[in-house]
């Protein structure tokens, strides 16, 4: 005959484990749900930021090409570093599209293809965080150079 206290310890194992498992398949349920929208919102943060990039290097020909800077200038330091870090971003931009292509495999809309985009997402997820905040750093370095340009 089992004795009270280990029926009781195997019982609140049991719920541990139930609990877990109702969250995983509740988060699991939330991801597969939102992972078409979750990875359009990112197709377009990519664009957008290959705009914005393409607009900062368009204007750093046009002020080096219209001979508003020389090399002496020191303005020319700066822009040297604004190259460097728009080439830092668009590396960065392009191993994002490489994971997001990646991420979105093969296209289908049913729940199960929805699943594995979920899971090849959460397979991406530590990746495409250490490229976000490669992107965010970049963004912050621009924003300085830019406005001590625009002094």
């Amino acid at each position: 005959m089992a004795d009270p206290f280990s029926i009781l310890t195997g019982t609140v194992g049991l719920v541990e484990v139930a609990v877990k498992v109702v969250k995983f398949i509740d988060e699991t349920k939330k991801g597969v749900n939102s992972v078409d929208e979750d990875l359009r919102d990112l197709a377009t943060e990519i664009k957008d930021l290959e705009r914005t990039s393409n607009v900062i290097q368009n204007a750093f020909k046009k002020d080096m090409n219209d001979g508003n800077t020389t090399q002496d200038d020191p303005a020319a330091e700066s822009w040297s570093a604004v190259s460097s870090t728009l080439m830092d971003c668009k590396i960065a931009l392009a191993r994002m599209t490489a994971a997001l292509v990646r991420v979105m495999g093969e296209s289908g809309s049913s729940r199960r293809d929805r699943f594995k985009r979920h899971r090849r997402r959460l397979a991406q997820d530590e990746e495409m965080s250490d490229l976000r905040q490669r992107l965010n750093k970049g963004h912050q370095r621009l924003q300085f150079l830019l406005s001590t340009l625009n002094m």
